[in-house]
C-alpha cells in the first residue's frame, strides 16, 4: 500500500454520494462532513440544552452537507428551520446518509444524548 505524503493528504477531495430522495422526487449530493463540521455536530449533540436545539439535527446536517456540483452548500445555517419543517422521512435519508458518510454509529448518537 502507498504511503502518503503531508502534500497529497491535504490536497485530497471531499467524499460525495448521490442519494434518492423520492420524496422531494430526486436526487441530491452530499458531501461527506469535514473535521470541523463533525465536530460541530457532536457539540450539538452533547451540549444541547433542550430537546428544541435536538429537533434541529436533520436539518443541521442537510444544510451542512447538502451540495452542488461544484462542492458548494446547498442551504444556509439560516435555513435550517426550513429544512426541518420538510418532511421527516426525507431528512432521515440525509441523515442516515450523513451518519454513515461521518462515521457514527447509532450508540455513539445515544451516549452523546445521554450525557
Amino acid at each position: 500500500m502507498k504511503l502518503l505524503t503531508a502534500e497529497e493528504i491535504l490536497s485530497s477531495k471531499l467524499k460525495v454520494d448521490k442519494i434518492n430522495i423520492p420524496e422531494w422526487g430526486g436526487e441530491v449530493l452530499l458531501q461527506e462532513p469535514t473535521g470541523y463540521q463533525r465536530a460541530e455536530y457532536e457539540e450539538l449533540l452533547t451540549k444541547a440544552d433542550n430537546d428544541a436545539e435536538l429537533r434541529r439535527l436533520r436539518g443541521f446536517c442537510a444544510a451542512r452537507c447538502l451540495v452542488d456540483t461544484n462542492g458548494d452548500r446547498l442551504f444556509t445555517d439560516d435555513q435550517i428551520d426550513a429544512l426541518n419543517a420538510k418532511g421527516a422521512n426525507a431528512l432521515d435519508r440525509v441523515l442516515a446518509s450523513y451518519q454513515i458518510m461521518s462515521m457514527i454509529k447509532d450508540e455513539d448518537i445515544t451516549k452523546a444524548a445521554k450525557n
